[in-house]
């Protein structure tokens, strides 16, 4: 009993030396002995609560998640994981098949020449079948337009990684005015001693107003996987051109115009051709063709007086193919890029076949004429300063 009490006060003396109670002496001997090895000196239990704290475990390698918090445990020999970024940065390798949606809104200036190549064969021919001699022309024919159209474009790149399947509708709008046309008159008879002998082209100059409106919708498979990523694509493409050629000289009268409207289709085929710089840096290629498959022209003519009017059918124009080579640097921040973007685009027409024009006076046909469209060429210069917002980011496989 004696040796009992003494026990008793030797133990309540150490409990009371230590600052502890007595029931925690032999905490650590109930407890096992952990093989944790943790360092409490800087953690604040507030936020040990939401958020992750690593454990070096030597003898455990999988992952342990307890009630109120989220352990990772490693062994000495696994890969540091780096936390997450937030969600505003992107670190991976930009490339235009990162995304799953690539809107762009793209303002645009180019400089376009319109030169139309004019044979005089047909005009030969049935003067000569009518007179029997050959005619005199005095002046050249010619008809050329040029000068800056500034426009607007909007497009949507979707890709699907799944099927490496791309979609890309576009649409553009440009609108010239003031631009210089350069031609000549249409035939006029030259007249000698009352007869008619040939034709004479008189030069002329003014400014017109020409509106574009291009737009397509591209269907193509992307390789992702190699060194250059690159999409192949056709599709169809659907092109108008309206082009005023109402005369602004002093001699002819407010109420006449004259317009002629030319649309056409083509069937694609192109490349996009990718390179990344950096992870902010993009260049690429884009070459094209346009196999022109159906076009017309429409001329309409005003002569200001109901009495008086001329009826000129649609021609079919003749079929040519058309390039466009494109090259851009794009630079990415965030969620969006700017794309500066050269181009350089060439198209034109075929000669059209011929058709009939009929003037009416006072409700009677009172002649014909003849006409067709000369096959033609327009170049075009450009530079495209494009937006492109990033959305649907793909993670990289």
């Amino acid at each position: 009993m004696r040796k009992a009490l003494m026990m008793s006060l030797i133990l309540q003396y150490c409990a009371i030396a230590y600052s502890q109670p007595l029931d925690t002496l032999f905490e650590d001997v109930q407890k096992p002995v952990s093989p944790l090895v943790l360092d409490t000196t800087t953690l604040d239990l507030d936020t040990a609560k939401q958020e992750p704290v690593k454990i070096i475990n030597p003898k455990k390698a999988q992952a342990v998640e307890t009630p109120h918090r989220n352990v990772e445990t490693f062994t000495e020999d696994a890969d540091i994981v780096a936390a997450p970024q937030p969600e505003d940065v992107d670190s991976s390798t930009f490339s235009l098949f990162n995304y799953g949606k690539i809107v762009g809104i793209c303002p645009s200036l180019s400089y376009f020449y319109y030169n139309e190549h004019i044979v005089l064969d047909d005009l030969m021919r049935s003067f000569k079948e009518k007179n029997l001699f050959d005619p005199t022309f005095v002046g050249s024919p010619k008809s050329s337009e040029y000068g800056f159209v500034p426009g607007f474009q909007y497009s949507v790149l979707r890709y699907i990684p799944q099927s490496h399947f791309m979609i890309r509708p576009k649409i553009g709008l440009f609108l010239g005015i003031g631009t210089t046309y350069d031609g000549t008159s249409q035939a006029m008879p030259l007249v000698s001693n009352g007869d008619t002998i040939g034709y004479e082209f008189d030069p002329h100059k003014d400014n017109k107003t020409n509106l574009f409106l291009f737009t397509s919708c591209d269907l193509g498979y992307v390789f992702s996987k190699i060194k250059w990523p690159t999409a192949l694509y056709s599709g169809i493409d659907f092109k108008l051109w309206y082009r005023d050629l109402t005369s602004s000289s002093s001699g002819s009268s407010s109420s006449e115009s004259m317009n002629e409207v030319y649309y056409w289709f083509n069937v694609p085929l192109g490349f996009i051709i990718t390179k990344t710089v950096s992870k902010e840096i993009l260049f690429g290629i884009e070459p094209r063709i346009d196999f022109m498959v159906y076009g017309a022209m429409q001329v309409n003519m005003s002569t200001g007086n109901s009495n008086y009017t001329i009826d000129y059918p649609a021609v079919t124009l003749g079929n040519k193919a058309s390039y466009r080579l494109e090259a851009f640097f794009e630079f990415r921040r965030k969620h969006s890029a700017i794309r500066v973007c050269p181009y350089v685009q060439i198209y034109g027409f075929g000669q059209s076949d011929t058709a009939t024009a009929t003037f009416t006076a006072y409700g009677s046909t009172a002649g014909k004429m003849e006409f067709l469209e000369p096959q033609s060429a327009s170049t075009w210069y450009g530079l495209n300063l494009q937006i492109d917002f990033l959305k649907n980011r793909i993670s990289n496989e």
